[in-house]
């Protein structure tokens, strides 16, 4: 009875209202259609032409008049369009210029600050809209509508919208309505999003007697309704009204008037409609612009007068005037079916189970009728019983208004707050149900007879009706539909033989799953009614009256206190039972669960690296890199080597045996890493692919990338893991090839030829390279990977969505805190998450999805619970392993910056760069001074002398050794490349103005080839990750040509020396100092890549992904994506740059934040200033200083 009556006090909201506009005006700021722009800079009745525009504009050239729309109060007028520009400086005086606004308004002609127009009790009328031609930078404050003192002291009231200064605005594309500014703090009066290509209507009733005011809303034609009632507010000291665009600077201090920053190229406005004032002291305010040349309204009403806290003796009287007197259909107003959106209450505003189960405020409205349709009347409310301040009536007034009203008007109009809003939100929370035959809920058949007649607990109905609304009921019976009209009426009112009562179901008895039909009591004898009788109903009246009669069936749901049967579709998320389905769907399966597209295709996509085409062409490479090292090997020891040597190491023969084999084997070194790394982010998912649970155990906490190829990183199956072996073997390839040649001499003549020793050993490595090629083309040919064709998992965006309907991830809540990924896994040790296909056998409509879950079949909860691992500490009678277990527990917000890889901290990184250029210039003395040129040549200190198998143990050093030192300084430089483009798309969420999806959440580096993310950033203008990932390949250069730098020779001195070639080493010293270059600039801008914790598993991301709004947001919606070019779109990537919505990592620093990927704002900045944003480097300022000043520049 609690819910209900809560309900009701929504349902009683005092106001003396009029259907159509017909109130007494005050001033009319409505432009006449005749107007033109030149007659704004006239003397023409409407607008002052003299204010408020910018110094050297006229009024004439800030408007567009706009003929093609129409607000909801403009008959025979058209709106008019205010703009700004950057010459929009108003300057009131000669010392008093405004250069910190850009500000155009209009000022009604008759609003001196003095009329009547601020006196008395008067609603104030106006409608705004977005100009889609002219967008607001949502970075900045704007004003909209205001009433300025006749002092200039104070904003009685003021609208406003974008980024509130002084404030925290969760959105700036809201319409905030606040009351006098002076007042501390600020009062909201009523709040709403700013939504595009619809008139937001306002009516602001201004009481300048009582000080208070309340504000009705409604969007585009829809009638206004009440937002609130009379509230408290300053509104005294007269003044003007102001309609049009106040935009206010950035970063203005203590005088933001003349101090703020504005920037350039400033192109916004907003379009006004139905401006006018009109007289409220009699109670008239206009809802709707409904035409008064219609036929006179008769139709019986139930005006509800409001009164919080009724008495005993109240609640007696109004139980008797429900039971005896009502005898007539309560009427309403049937509004226009477009939705309006008022702004949701705080908490201290919502009573009852709104509280509790969500404020619902942006239903359509409906009003409850089952008469014929009638005009829409214009009453006058008598203001006695009505006061705007909503003050508390005694009995003897209420009763003696009762008695009087009654008799004297069958006009008066039903309170104009609609109930309906409420109704819908009723039987949307406690049902979840739109069709009654499967609710088993009761229908109007089952309600009791008049006897069961109750009293509204917080509202007293007066009943008012005419002799002629009494008329024989209606039988239950099937009606006949005239004037070929196809509607029918599916049942009204119950009727009683001694006239019309409010009606009430029988109680429903709670039960599992389906309700059950309760049957009906047996019906009182009814007068037979000829079913010519039977009016044929609108159809909005028959919704209407369906909608009406649902809310009066769950009320006795309310009062009982019976749980709401659950909503027939629901998302996969919520449901209990996740069955796991196959790749391979037979047609007869399809058709069981009703699917009827086609088949959704296998589970077995891999990236074109892993693609039997891609391992068919390395494995040719290795075959012919193999033939080539025997044919070399044998050709050498039988000829006695190849060829003469041409006397010089600067030819293209040297090229040819001493940089051309390591050339040759580098591209096969990179070829291998990038199939290994492939094989590292495709295995996670693959092994939760399986429909084995133990290869899924913990497959969540596999590595999705290799830390570093300097060293081998094991794991998985022995088909992963030897590859992964057998590549890191491979890196010593380059230094072996660049000693694979070298000149001996035969019968006095020096030729090259081939180090035996050096051929076979990498032709073992080869061999050993090639058979785990086929290991490796063996083992994922046919093997499930998670993927669907189309779709590559790539990025943190195609991991939310395929998380978004995850039946498993509030496992992970809590863990986005956790340090290591060792304390995530002793929580979540056992964990055996699925990736693939699922259905879910209780709601079949979801058909089939994709995703990541957990299957929880009875048969799947039994062989759970046959495994051992997962659940000893069950069968030891211990309690589960929690994170508190493990670690302090912090506040969220303290941990935010907690961790930053060892390779990006200060310490380690400063250190390499220092270290590495030391040794550059090191070397650089070294080789160029006089007395230790290097091109001089130096003593090896070793023996030059060939041995047996053409082996130099000199050459062999000098070549392997240069080569060994540059193939590190690859590999370590790999390390870091790959470290940036990780945390790459993690640095750009972690900006404060926000990022782009296309730049953060698609942003898919970490799965790239070499250079195909270098491509991708130079297009997002992601500067350093273009720079380092163009070097990272680049740098296999250095173990090249380091292993032929050098030669031993024998000058005519005759003692051997090691020379070097000069252009290699210039080539070599070049590619140090990028090397340099490229470490350097990994120092600047690390901060936005400190996380909680390390993105380097699966579970690590999935901890950051499992906010509920991140999951229920609309871009990730399965049941209208299907391609991942679908998701981009989703993700705003085909809208403009500044259309695009914007992406944050939420610092949890309240109760409602958690650590994690949020949206930011659906909106970012205006197109001239994301152009200015887009032609820097990021993280370089663009009107101030990026940390502290840029991010009031963007949408938040």
């Amino acid at each position: 009875m609690a819910g209900y009556r809560s309900l009701v006090s929504f349902l009683a909201i005092p106001c003396a209202l009029v259907a159509s506009q017909q109130c007494d005006l005050q001033f009319d700021g409505r432009v006449p259609s005749s107007f033109s722009a030149a007659t704004f800079n006239t003397n023409n009745g409407v607008f002052n032409p003299n204010n408020v525009f910018g110094k050297g504009l006229d009024l004439g050239s800030i408007v567009q008049l706009q003929e093609s729309l129409s607000s909801l109060f403009d008959v025979d007028t058209i709106p008019v369009g205010v703009t700004i520009s950057d010459d929009s400086i108003f300057a009131p005086s000669a010392d008093n210029v405004q250069t910190g606004f850009r500000r155009a308004e209009l000022l009604i002609a008759s609003n001196d600050g003095t009329d009547a127009s601020t006196t008395g009790v008067k609603t104030l009328h106006f409608s705004v809209m977005k100009d889609a031609n002219r967008p607001l930078n949502l970075s900045h404050e704007y004003q909209l509508v205001f009433l300025e003192s006749n002092d200039f002291s104070t904003n009685q009231f003021v609208l406003k919208t974008g980024t509130i200064l002084g404030e925290n605005t969760a959105d700036p594309d809201t319409l905030q309505l606040f009351g006098n500014v002076n007042a501390n703090p600020v009062q909201t009066l009523f709040s709403t999003p700013f939504t595009e290509d619809v008139f937001h209507n306002f009516a602001v009733t201004l009481d300048f007697d009582a000080l208070a005011t309340q504000v009705f809303y409604s969007q585009g034609t829809d009638a206004l309704v009440a937002q609130t009632e009379a509230l408290a507010n300053d509104v005294s000291g007269q003044g003007q009204f102001h309609f049009g665009v106040l935009k206010k600077g950035l970063n203005g201090g203590d005088d933001i008037v003349k101090n703020g920053e504005q920037e350039d190229g400033i192109d916004e406005g907003i379009i006004f409609g139905g401006i006018f004032e009109e007289d409220s002291s009699g109670g008239c305010i206009s809802l709707s612009n409904t035409s008064t040349n219609e036929p006179p309204f008769t139709a019986s009403q139930t005006t509800i007068v409001y009164q919080p806290h009724p008495d005993t003796d109240f609640l007696e009287w109004q139980h008797l005037a429900l039971a005896e007197q009502m005898n007539s259909i309560p009427y309403a107003p049937s509004p226009p079916e477009a939705p309006t959106f008022p702004s949701v209450a705080s908490e201290d505003e919502i009573d009852g189970v709104e509280r509790y189960g969500g404020y619902h405020p942006d239903y359509p409205e409906y009003a409850v009728s089952i008469s014929t349709p009638r005009p829409l009347p214009s009453v006058h409310f008598n203001p006695v019983p009505f006061m705007m301040g909503g003050g508390m009536q005694t009995d003897s007034l209420v009763q003696r208004d009762f008695k009087d009203e009654l008799t004297r008007a069958a006009g008066v109009v039903t309170p104009g707050v609609s109930d309906t809003p409420y109704i819908r939100y009723a039987i949307e929370a406690l049902t979840r149900q739109q069709h009654d035959d499967d609710s088993g809920i009761p229908s109007r058949s089952n309600m009791p007879s008049r006897n069961d007649v109750r009293v509204l607990p917080r509202a007293q109905i007066i009943p008012q009706f005419n002799a002629e609304a009494s008329q024989p009921p209606p039988s239950r019976q099937t009606p006949t539909v005239t004037d070929g009209g196809d509607e029918s009426v599916l049942g009204g009112w119950r009727p009683a033989p001694g006239g019309w009562h409010v009606p009430f179901p029988i109680p429903v008895s709670p039960s599992v799953g389906r309700q059950t039909p309760i049957e009906e009591p047996q019906p009182e004898p009814q007068p037979e009614v000829q079913p010519a009788r039977q009016p044929v109903r609108h159809p909005e009246q028959r919704r209407n009256d369906e909608i009406a009669d649902q809310f009066y069936r769950i009320k006795t749901l309310v009062e009982q206190g019976i749980p709401a049967p659950a909503k027939n579709h629901s998302p996969p998320r919520t449901v209990d039972v996740w069955r796991a389905q196959p790749d391979s769907f037979p047609k007869h399966d399809l058709e069981a669960i009703g699917y009827k597209s086609p088949a959704p295709p296998p589970l077995t996509h891999k990236p074109w690296i892993l693609q039997p085409l891609s391992l068919l062409l390395f494995t040719t490479l290795c075959i012919l890199v193999i033939t080539a090292l025997i044919f070399s090997a044998v050709y050498s020891i039988s000829r006695d080597g190849f060829t003469p040597y041409a006397g010089t190491i600067y030819g293209g023969q040297y090229f040819l045996f001493r940089v051309l084999p390591q050339l040759i084997g580098a591209v096969l070194l990179v070829y291998a890493q990038c199939v290994i790394a492939a094989v590292f982010r495709v295995f996670p998912l693959s092994a939760m692919a399986s429909d084995d649970r133990r290869e899924r155990r913990n497959a969540v906490f596999l590595p999705l990338y290799p830390k570093s190829f300097l060293w081998p990183q094991l794991f998985g199956p022995w088909q992963v893991w030897v590859p992964t072996l057998v590549v890191w073997l491979t890196n010593f390839t380059i230094p072996l090839l660049s000693s694979l040649y070298t000149v001996v001499l035969v019968d006095g003549v020096w030729r090259w030829a081939t180090v035996q020793g050096v051929a076979w050993t990498l032709v073992a490595v080869y061999v050993a390279l090639l058979l785990s090629t086929v290991v490796l083309f063996v083992y994922w040919r046919r093997r499930r990977t998670g993927m669907i064709e189309t779709w590559d998992v790539r990025s943190i965006a195609d991991l939310i969505f395929l998380l978004s309907p995850s039946n498993s991830l509030p496992q992970y809540r809590g863990l986005e805190a956790a340090a290591t990924r060792g304390n995530m896994k002793k929580v979540l040790d056992g964990t055996a998450e699925r990736l693939g296909y699922w259905t879910t056998p209780e709601v079949p409509e979801n058909s089939v999805f994709w995703g990541i879950g957990v299957p929880t079949t009875k048969e799947d909860i039994e062989l759970e619970k046959l495994d051992r691992k997962n659940w000893a500490a069950q069968r030891d009678s211990s309690r589960p392993v929690t994170l508190s277990d493990l670690e302090d527990q912090k506040q969220p917000w303290t941990v935010r910056s907690r961790y930053l890889p060892w390779c990006f901290r200060d310490s380690p990184i400063i250190l390499f760069v220092v270290a590495e250029a030391l040794l550059l210039i090191a070397l650089i003395v070294v080789a160029f001074l006089p007395s230790t040129a290097l091109r001089k040549g130096f003593l090896p200190l070793l023996s030059a002398a060939p041995l047996a198998g053409a082996f130099s143990p000199a050459d062999f050093l000098y070549s392997f050794l240069p080569s060994l030192i540059g193939l590190a300084l690859f590999l370590g430089f790999q390390s870091l490349e790959l470290t940036l483009r990780i945390l790459a798309p993690w640095g750009e969420l972690a900006r404060e103005e926000g990022s782009r999806a296309e730049t953060s959440l698609l942003l898919d580096y970490a799965a790239c080839l070499p250079w195909q993310s270098t491509f991708k950033a130079i297009k997002l203008k992601h500067w350093r990750v273009a720079f380092v990932t163009f070097l990272s390949p680049l740098f296999v250069l250095i173990p090249v040509l380091g292993g032929g730098l050098f030669l031993a020779l024998t000058p005519p001195s005759g003692a051997v020396h090691i020379y070097p070639n000069v252009p290699i080493f210039a080539l070599i010293l070049a590619l140090l100092i990028l090397h340099l270059a490229a470490m350097a600039s990994f120092i600047p801008y690390r901060k936005h890549f400190r996380l909680p914790h390390a993105v380097t598993c699966l579970a690590e991301i999935m901890s950051f992904c499992c906010n509920e709004q991140l999951r229920t947001d609309e871009a990730f919606d399965q049941g209208k994506i299907s391609r991942r070019t679908e998701l981009k779109r989703a993700l705003d990537c085909t809208k403009d740059q500044h259309r695009q919505g914007r992406w944050t990592f939420g610092a949890g620093r309240n109760s409602e934040e958690r650590l994690g990927i949020k949206r930011y704002s659906r909106f970012t900045v205006n197109p001239t200033k994301l152009r200015q944003y887009d032609k820097h480097v990021r993280g370089k300022p663009i009107s101030g200083p990026l940390p502290n000043g840029s991010g009031p520049l963007f949408g938040h």
